[in-house]
């Protein structure tokens, strides 16, 4: 009997379970497969089409902050469990002390550790920075949240917001709360269309311009750390 020929290509069943499931990414606007190792070079942006790939907390903090700068708050004094991954703390930003709050999926620690973070910001009076996806707008603007904004302008403890991941049904959503500076990632890939992309973030100005929220700028991600900087270093209290 002849032995049955393996189609060319193909890899044997015991080699095809030995490679890891985890090595590449497929980018859910254009489709193209990416070796994740590539992708996390490139910041989690598709290298093909710019689609933005979320970040975890971990990683936004590393894209963000000084190197092992980032002191996460205990919650040893919160009244909820501390979630798996810390999301607000102190950290240097180009060598200046700034409070970062990084909004994740809702979860009960979210709440308290955002007005705990306020309250740090407030102690010691450096800037508050607030990194938030566009689907997290319906928690920021409870009202209690507002509140405990208010204060930072009544403190004079400059207030940086940063937007992240839109949603091109939504665009970044012009009910939410105003900071003295709002930087959002772009609108890229969302579409597959430069074209289409730049008539997304055209709309999303105007709209919230219209609205009265300003969006002051658009930055890519590999930017964001070196404006981050720039921004705490105007607003440095320390030397007055």
């Amino acid at each position: 009997m002849k032995p049955v020929e393996r189609p060319v290509g193909l890899l044997p069943a015991e080699r095809r379970r030995s490679i890891p499931d985890n090595l590449w990414s497929r980018c859910p606007s254009c489709s193209e497969m990416l070796f994740n190792k590539e992708l996390e070079q490139n910041l989690r942006i598709c290298p093909k089409c710019s689609y933005y790939f979320p970040l975890s907390v971990q990683e936004r903090l590393n894209l963000l902050v000084d190197t092992n700068s980032f002191e996460s708050f205990a919650f040893e004094s919160f009244a909820v469990a501390a979630p798996v991954e810390v999301n607000a703390g102190i950290a240097a930003i180009g060598k200046r002390p700034a409070v970062i709050f990084i909004s994740r999926e809702a979860t009960p620690a979210d709440p308290e550790c955002f007005l705990y973070a306020v309250k740090q910001a407030l102690g010691h009076r450096c800037p508050f920075i607030g990194v938030y996806r566009s689907s997290d707008v319906k928690q920021a603007v409870d009202w209690n949240w507002i509140y405990h904004i208010q204060k930072l302008s009544t403190g004079a403890i400059p207030y940086i917001v940063l937007l992240t991941e839109p949603s091109p049904q939504f665009g970044y959503l012009t009910s939410f709360p105003l900071g003295d500076v709002i930087l959002a990632e772009p609108l890229i890939g969302q579409t597959g269309s430069k074209k289409a992309t730049a008539s997304l973030n055209r709309t999303v100005r105007e709209s919230d311009t219209a609205e009265g929220v300003m969006i002051d700028r658009f930055v890519e991600r590999k930017e964001c750390a070196d404006i981050l900087q720039t921004l705490v270093a105007f607003f440095d209290r320390s030397s007055e």
